[in-house]
């Protein structure tokens, strides 16, 4: 499976994952999973099956994309839902069983307000209230955007969005349960050992100032992930592996 995770603020877009690629039976090893998309000034990861029509993410995303900008494609939108019917067509019954979940960020303009969208492709429907387990892994892919068109209208309207100015933190994460259920409840944990950190003026230290000091966040938070399923006798290395990164810095 894997941990992917998308980071949204007023300094940019952070776009993370975990390297390990793992399967029953086969060695675990390190591959691709977070892409850019420089031509949309975007980026995406992904989790759950590592193949479309049986070859590599690696190699059949990176076609994918550049497919997308040789066809002039112009929008997040456009790229998002030609990429949800292409899996739609593509993807093997073995694939669709393995779930694929991929997240997709960047910047769009609606009215010449310049805003972070967030579109999130996956066949799986639901998560469980108890127990935190994916729900309903089935043969249809759906999508949405959940930003722009849900959670930023939570806090502000689109009309009024500033970049540098709005001041709330959005991060969407999906994986492998055990490792995603672990994330939230860490960056709960440490989200408040910081906050108090960081309010004691005597200590001396800062909260983070730019997308590159979020990123130390990211990955201290990723490592943290890798060492417990590194001492974890259950999980084949699932989750784990040198993490990887996309910054797109606010325009």
């Amino acid at each position: 499976m894997s941990l992917i995770l998308t980071h949204i603020n007023k300094f940019g877009i952070i776009h993370a994952s975990d390297s390990n690629i793992s399967s029953p039976g086969r060695e675990v090893r390190e591959d691709k999973k977070v892409f850019p998309i420089n031509f949309l000034n975007a980026g995406l990861s992904l989790a759950g099956t590592y193949s479309v029509d049986g070859k590599a993410m690696n190699t059949w995303m990176e076609e994918f994309i550049k497919t997308q900008s040789d066809a002039k494609v112009s929008t997040l939108k456009e790229f998002s839902e030609v990429l949800q019917q292409k899996l739609q067509s593509s993807l093997r019954d073995y694939e669709f069983k393995n779930g694929c979940m991929i997240q997709i960020s960047g910047y769009s303009k609606t009215n010449e307000v310049i805003h972070p969208e967030f579109w999130f492709i996956r066949n799986v429907h639901s998560i469980n209230s108890e127990t935190g387990q994916y729900e309903n892994i089935d043969e249809t892919i759906e999508i949405s955007e959940d930003f722009a068109s849900r959670d930023l209208l939570k806090n502000t309207s689109l009309d009024e969005y500033n970049c540098k100015e709005h001041g709330v933190d959005y991060s969407y994460f999906n994986g492998f349960s055990p490792g995603r259920i672990s994330y939230y409840y860490l960056t709960r944990y440490l989200d408040d050992f910081f906050n108090s950190v960081w309010g004691n003026e005597n200590w001396k230290f800062r909260p983070p100032s730019n997308l590159n000091d979020y990123k130390l966040l990211a990955n201290s938070y990723m490592v943290t992930i890798d060492t417990l399923f590194q001492l974890s006798d259950d999980y084949n290395r699932a989750i784990g592996g040198t993490p990887q990164f996309h910054l797109i810095p606010a325009p």
